[in-house]
């Protein structure tokens, strides 16, 4: 298993939230998904409105706060509904944090790295039903959505197990192999 160091906080906030997405064990579309919400980069309607290309802020599953990321993925009744269920990594984990950064700087202290990466997993799954929901008017239940966060983040593991084997065994000691001389009238071509 690997080791990371789980720095929070000593002034280089910027590096150490850099460090600790880009050092999970998940899909990197999972990383690049934290790396756009701890930078406020995803299309929330608070940051379309920013932009002048929504008329509002309001969150379109509740329709009671601006949709912030913060909210989308953990304060929302439908965020909240997903956090709460048993198998839930942060079962009823209150936070009131007004960024993401500080909820996931929060995260990586507080709870163990498997459980941070099963997380980050959740936090994805959350927004893609969020997208769903806009986009294409289908749901998942809260129960549906963290079976899947698991199962995919198992099949990733699994699959980054079965490469890393492939490769020790591909390898091959540059010792035993010599060069030899090759047969006469032969020729070898690159």
């Amino acid at each position: 298993m690997r080791k990371r160091k789980r720095e929070t906080s000593n002034g280089n906030n910027a590096g150490n939230v850099w460090k600790l997405i880009w050092g999970l064990n998940v899909q990197n579309v999972v990383k690049h998904f934290l790396w756009k919400a701890t930078h406020n980069v995803l299309p929330t309607k608070q940051n379309l409105y920013k932009k002048q290309i929504t008329e509002s802020d309001c969150c379109p599953i509740c329709e009671r706060e601006p949709e912030t990321i913060m909210h989308v993925v953990w304060s929302c009744p439908a965020a909240s509904d997903v956090w709460v269920e048993n198998d839930s990594p942060v079962n009823k984990w209150y936070s009131s944090d007004y960024e993401f950064m500080d909820l996931w700087v929060k995260l990586n202290a507080f709870i163990k790295e498997e459980k941070v990466e099963v997380v980050a997993c959740i936090m994805r799954k959350i927004w893609m039903r969020r997208n769903l929901l806009l986009f294409e008017k289908k749901f998942y239940h809260s129960r549906n959505l963290i079976s899947a966060a698991t199962q995919g983040l198992r099949e990733f593991k699994l699959s980054q197990d079965q490469l890393q084997k492939t490769q020790m065994q591909g390898n091959v000691d540059r010792s035993v192999i010599k060069w030899e001389k090759p047969e006469e009238m032969v020729v070898k071509a690159n």
